[in-house]
């Protein structure tokens, strides 16, 4: 299973700049894949084949596991799911995959904001990383729908 795959790199003397493709054969389509770059914290989605992602390195990131790979189940009822939300590393990462805008908002346990909406547009990933280990609520609004979800950091 992909699911999980750490990726580390070799950096080569002088070059800075760098690519990653996904080309997939037979790759099952009842997935969606994510890629998350633990030095920039950027989370994006790979599942087109031939997905590209640019990165800058150097020879101290040589053998670090700098890049992981998070597989999840493709989403077929859109309404159940426009906006995917995964907690890795002490980061919330919130990746819109419907065709409107959503507003996202972070609350502690009690009910207090601690993230002002965020505006996240159609296939548009961001990152909310300043949470320390807790319990959160994440307010999540789409195309007029709301709904609410439970993230352990």
């Amino acid at each position: 299973a992909i699911n999980e795959t750490y990726l580390s790199i070799e950096a080569e003397e002088g070059t800075t700049e760098y690519s990653l493709t996904f080309n997939y054969h037979d790759r099952n389509t009842d997935e969606e894949l994510f890629l998350f770059d633990a030095k920039t914290r950027e989370f994006v989605t790979i599942s087109a084949d031939s997905s590209v992602y640019h990165f800058r390195a150097s020879a101290t990131d040589n053998g670090v596991k700098r890049f992981q790979i998070i597989a999840r189940k493709a989403v077929t009822d859109l309404e159940d799911k426009e906006v995917e939300v995964f907690h890795l590393g002490g980061s919330a990462f919130f990746y819109n995959r419907s065709d409107n805008t959503a507003e996202i908002a972070v609350l502690d346990i009690s009910g207090r904001r601690l993230q002002h909406r965020l505006q996240l547009g159609s296939g548009e990933t961001k990152t909310f990383s300043s949470l320390p280990k807790g319990v959160y609520v994440v307010e999540i609004s789409v195309g007029g729908r709301k709904h609410s979800e439970k993230v352990i950091m």
